[in-house]
Formats: C-alpha cells, sequence, structure tokens
C-alpha cells in the first residue's frame, strides 16, 4: 500500500488561526509599534509584524518573534511569552527544524506550568505531540496527544479534543493503521458538526477521505473530498481548497482520467510552492511522477520525482521517502534502468521495515486502549469524590472570606504610599520628557531642511516656470510629481532613523533588507539577499543607521539606472567590522576612466562620516561588485 506523511499545517495555531488572516501594511504595522504607549502593546505589535513577515521570510518572522519575546519575558508578560512560543514553533515547523520545536516546547510547557495556566500547558503537550510526529516518533506523539486532551478537558476546553482527533488520526495514518485513522477523524467530524464549527468539518472531511484514499476505497473517499473542496471554496480557504484538490486527483488517477488528476496535482503544487509547504508539495511532485509516467511520459516523471526525492532528504522526512523510494523504483523499472530500480527497491524495504514494525503498530494499539479505559475510570471515580469536595468548598469559602477582607484593607494603604511616591517620580519624569522632545525636534528640523527642504524649493521653481509659460505645464507637473515621491521616501526615511527602536545593527540589516528588495522588485529584476546567521544586539546610533543604509541604496539605485542587470545581490557579514557587498551582473564599467556626477563624492563623504572605506570592482561585460567596510567603532 501506497503511504504518505499527511501534516496539519497550521497546527501550532489550531488555536489561534491570526497569522494567516492579516492584511495589515508594512506602514501601518510599524506606526502601531512607534505609537505603543506600554510594553505590553509594543511586544502585540511586533508580534503582528512578525506575523506580516510570516507568510514572505521566516528568518524575519523569526527575528520579530524574539524581538517580542525579549520585551516580554523581562515583565512577565505572559501572552507575548505564550505568542512567542507559538509564532517561533511555526517558523521551525515550516523549516523542518524539528529538535529546535522540541526544545521550544519542552520549554514553554515549563513556562505554562509556572503560570498555572492549563490552557497552554495543554497546548504545548499538543504541539509537542505534533512535533514528534513530524519526526516519525508516532508512540511519543501519541502520548502527548492523549495528555493534551486530558489537560484541555481538566481546564474545562472539551471543544479542542476534536482538533486533537486530528492528529491522533494523523498519528495512526503513518503508522499505516488505516482503520483506527478512519475513526478518529470521524469521530473530529462529528464533534464538528455537533458545534458547527466550519473549518474543522473542512479538516476532518480532509483526513476521513485521505484515510479512504489510502485503503484504496476511492468511492468512498470521493464524495467527502468534493464535499471539503465546495466547502473550503465557500470559506475562502487556499490550503484547503489545494489539499482537497491533491487528494481528488489521486482519485481521478484510479478513474483513469489523467488529465483531470494532472490538472487537480498542478493547481495544488502552486499554491504549494508559493507558501513553502515543502509537505504536501513532497506528496504532490511523487504523485504528478505517478501521473505522468502513466501516460509515458518517463523524462517529466522522473524530474518530478528527483525534485521530491532532494526535498525529502534535506529535511529528513522518511515517511515522504518511503513513497518516493517505492516509485523511484517503478519508474526505473519501466525505463529499464534495472540497476537503479534495484538500488530504489532496497531503500524503500529498509526505511519500511523501520517505520512500520508490526511492534510499532501494537505499542499505538495499546497505547489507545489504555487511553480509552483510563477515561472511563477516571469518571468512575470523580463521581465519588464530588460530595466531599463540596463539603470542603463550603468550609474554604468561610476562611477566604476572612482571609480576603485582611487582604483588601492592606492593599488599600500600600496603594495609598504608593500613590504619594508616584505623583513625585512623575513629576520628574516629565521634566525628563520635555527634555528630550526638544533634543529630537531639533534633530528633525535639520534633517527635513537637508533633504526635505531642497525638494520643495525645487517644486516651487517648477511652479514659477509653469505660470510664467518658461515649463510645458505636463513636463512640469511630472517632474513635481517625481520629486514629491522622493521628498515623501525622504521623510520615511528620516521618520525610520530618528526612531530609537531602530537604532540598533539588527534593524538596520532588516531595514536595509526590505528596502532593497522593493527597490529591486519594482524594477522587475532578479533579488538575492543573504543574512548573517547571528547579528549581536548592539547600538548603531541614527546618524551611522542613515548613512550606511544611503550608500547602499544609491549603489542599488546606480545598478538598477546603468547597469543593465537582470540580477542584484546583497550580501551583509559581520566579523571584525560590518561589510555590505552588492553584485550585479550587469554590463560593468571601466574603473580605471574617471566619471563625472557626484555619486563617488557622495560615497567618500558618507564613508568618511562612518571612518570607513569602500571598494569597486567591474570589467566591462562582467558587472559589477561594491564592498562597504564600516567599523563597529570610531
Amino acid at each position: 500500500m501506497k503511504k504518505t506523511l499527511i501534516i496539519f499545517v497550521c497546527f501550532l495555531n489550531v488555536f489561534s488561526w491570526s497569522i494567516f488572516g492579516q492584511k495589515t501594511t508594512l506602514d501601518t504595522l510599524k506606526s502601531t509599534i512607534q505609537m505603543s504607549k506600554t510594553s505590553e502593546l509594543k511586544a502585540d505589535a511586533i508580534n503582528k509584524l512578525g506575523d506580516y513577515w510570516f507568510i514572505r521570510n521566516y528568518d524575519s518572522a523569526a527575528h520579530y518573534y524574539k524581538k517580542a519575546y525579549n520585551i516580554s519575558n523581562p515583565i512577565d508578560y505572559k501572552k507575548g511569552i505564550f505568542d512567542y512560543a507559538t509564532n517561533l514553533g511555526n517558523v521551525y515547523l515550516f523549516q523542518g527544524k524539528y529538535d529546535s520545536l522540541k526544545s521550544l516546547m519542552v520549554s514553554s510547557i515549563e513556562k505554562a506550568k509556572n503560570f498555572s495556566d492549563l490552557h497552554y500547558e495543554a497546548t504545548y503537550n499538543t504541539n509537542l505531540g505534533n512535533a514528534y510526529m513530524y519526526n516519525s516518533e508516532y508512540e511519543q506523539a501519541l502520548r502527548y496527544f492523549q495528555e493534551g486532551i486530558e489537560l484541555f478537558n481538566k481546564n474545562n476546553e472539551p471543544k479542542y479534543e476534536r482538533k486533537i482527533n486530528i492528529f491522533i488520526s494523523i498519528c495512526f495514518l503513518n503508522s499505516n493503521n488505516l482503520d483506527k485513522s478512519i475513526e478518529y477523524s470521524k469521530r473530529s467530524l462529528q464533534q464538528s458538526e455537533r458545534a458547527n464549527d466550519s473549518i474543522d468539518i473542512c479538516t476532518a472531511l480532509e483526513y476521513m477521505g485521505n484515510g479512504y484514499v489510502e485503503k484504496n476505497q476511492f468511492q468512498t473517499a470521493k464524495p467527502l473530498l468534493e464535499r471539503e473542496l465546495r466547502l473550503a471554496e465557500s470559506l475562502n480557504l487556499p490550503e484547503k481548497v489545494a489539499n482537497s484538490q491533491y487528494l481528488l486527483s489521486r482519485i481521478f488517477q484510479f478513474e483513469n482520467n489523467h488529465s483531470k488528476a494532472i490538472e487537480y496535482a498542478e493547481q495544488a503544487l502552486v499554491y504549494y510552492n508559493e507558501t513553502g509547504n515543502i509537505f504536501y508539495k513532497i506528496n504532490t511532485l511523487t504523485y504528478l511522477s505517478i501521473y505522468y509516467k502513466d501516460i509515458g511520459n518517463h523524462l517529466k516523471a522522473l524530474s518530478y520525482l528527483k525534485e521530491a526525492e532532494q526535498l525529502a532528504e534535506e529535511n529528513e522526512m522518511k515517511s515522504h521517502l518511503l513513497l518516493v523510494y517505492s516509485n523511484m523504483a517503478m519508474l526505473n523499472n519501466a525505463m529499464q534502468n534495472y540497476k537503479d530500480a534495484y538500488t530504489y527497491l532496497e531503500k524503500h524495504d529498509i526505511l519500511n521495515d523501520s517505520l512500520n514494525s508490526v511492534e510499532l503498530k501494537n505499542k499505538l494499539q495499546d497505547l489507545d486502549v489504555k487511553y480509552e479505559t483510563g477515561k472511563k475510570e477516571l469518571q468512575i471515580k470523580n463521581l465519588t469524590q464530588q460530595n466531599a469536595i463540596k463539603s470542603l468548598q463550603n468550609k474554604r469559602r468561610f476562611w477566604f472570606s476572612v482571609a480576603l477582607g485582611i487582604v483588601i484593607i492592606s492593599l488599600l494603604l500600600y496603594a495609598f504610599m504608593q500613590f504619594k511616591n508616584f505623583k513625585t517620580k512623575k513629576a520628574l519624569l516629565m521634566a525628563q520628557q520635555k527634555n528630550a522632545i526638544i533634543e529630537e525636534r531639533l534633530r528633525i528640523a535639520s534633517e527635513m531642511h537637508d533633504d526635505v527642504g531642497s525638494g520643495l524649493s525645487r517644486i516651487r521653481y517648477i511652479i514659477g516656470g509653469i505660470i510664467s509659460g518658461k515649463t510645458e505645464q505636463k513636463i512640469g507637473i511630472d517632474k513635481a510629481n517625481d520629486i514629491i515621491d522622493d521628498s515623501i521616501q525622504k521623510m520615511k526615511e528620516i521618520v525610520w532613523s530618528l526612531n530609537e527602536s531602530n537604532q540598533t545593527l539588527e534593524e538596520l540589516i532588516y531595514y536595509i533588507r526590505g528596502q532593497v528588495s522593493e527597490m529591486v522588485e519594482n524594477a522587475e529584476i532578479q533579488f538575492e539577499s543573504n543574512l548573517p546567521e547571528d547579528i549581536p544586539t548592539m547600538f548603531f546610533g541614527w546618524a551611522r543607521n542613515r548613512n550606511t543604509y544611503l550608500l547602499v541604496k544609491e549603489t542599488i539605485h546606480n545598478a538598477i539606472k546603468h547597469a543593465a542587470a537582470t540580477k542584484i545581490t546583497l550580501e551583509f557579514e559581520i566579523s571584525n567590522e560590518f561589510t555590505i557587498t552588492i553584485y550585479d551582473n550587469g554590463k560593468g564599467f571601466d574603473t580605471s576612466q574617471k566619471y563625472s556626477g557626484n555619486g563617488l563624492n557622495n560615497y567618500k563623504k558618507r564613508i568618511s562620516e562612518l571612518n570607513g572605506r569602500y571598494e569597486i570592482s567591474s570589467k566591462i561585460g562582467n558587472g559589477t561588485s561594491v564592498t562597504f567596510y564600516i567599523p563597529f567603532t570610531f
């Protein structure tokens, strides 16, 4: 029987679906951070900025999640600490960093216990179970899923049981116990329909249908998956639409409708490529290979299967490899590559023995039986204890009322003393804030005069030329619009550089990468960037941040405007000094010649203010590289 790893890709957000529902602009998020009046609000706003980057770049998302955690942890801000675990866990999941995910969940369980928060203790037990399941450690996974259900029910949150039942269904599916898998997904479907939860209904239909597909009961699976597809389209859930399309493609293959199978699978693959969902991407690539093999296009089939094999091996996804190896053996046999076919068959058998042993199936079966029996025994025990608990509660209420009265009186006295101290501290703080505001206004005024004031003067002369008839109206208006756009951009750059929270080396690197990415993409040029693995927490200062950014900006502008490049690469390196290198594959130029213009003068001026140096390397026809070396200290 063909076997595949089924992943519920949003498991860490099973209790909070916010990440994929936001449509907030980057400017709005940054503005919200700047206006946040408390550390708690600032941490929440930075977390949302991480959510914005989550669907664009995992490294950037992780950077902001960690930054929000660094604000939340010292002040014991519970929501910020738990959001960090949930959000960073998503990043580790999609990056395939399962060991990091396990460590994060274990530490998060301890934090939840310290806060005496059963909800998050249950959440992270469930997430730890998923981390083990993705790593094909099914016995450990099932234990943590069962623990999650018990903790949620103990916290009077039975609604989460239907979500965890899906994970248990996946666990049995991946250990090749298909009847148990269908049993749990069917149980989740019934619970979801009683709760009228459309999203959970969609998910339960998917995994119930998947179980029947794996059993080759395609006619039973088809109406379930068609129902899921209709529901997912009505709810605008692109992930669920793609998953149902992938599974339906396998049914179309069984029905010998090869064109429909390829159409549905390739539509699903577009979504998986866009979102970076490697779990379903590998499955879809593998089955596309099967579909093309069936119609005799062996080269196309081999291309898809090699891509699936590479992804599965890079991410150590054993259950995916099981499916890939078996199909590699069959495809090479069809192409008469008998030696390769035999090699892949051996790989498949070795891996299959380790993943699908009878011992593992029996262990999972025993765990499930013990868990169900334990639940019934616990219910009987709870009934006998309820009367004793009620009598104790009445006694506790009396003494609690007495203690509460004493505590309230003490708190009132303490609050009065604290209020007197607060008034004194507030007066001192307001005086300090006034001085800081005055200094900030002077700095902003100077920046505005230098960078924006000249632009406004040019606009005034252009308008004068239009009025006097010396300048053609359309040409003048176009020039004025260009100057206005440039001035707005400069104002944003000034505001960014002056914001104290942006004056670190880390913020500078991510800001440069984001701005350059936007410039290059607007010019329809391919862009690549390489970030340092570790960025030290270091204050860089607004002046150095601004000069460094403007050096890079001018270099990128020159590459776009003059180089006729099709690709630009941006690299950062941190050692004894801060190094930035910009490569383009454009037409290059002769560095021995002297060129007119302010470009080199600007380089010299700004690099001098940074006490650094720069190098330009270029040959006609071989592109250009510009490297800036910036010391950490003056």
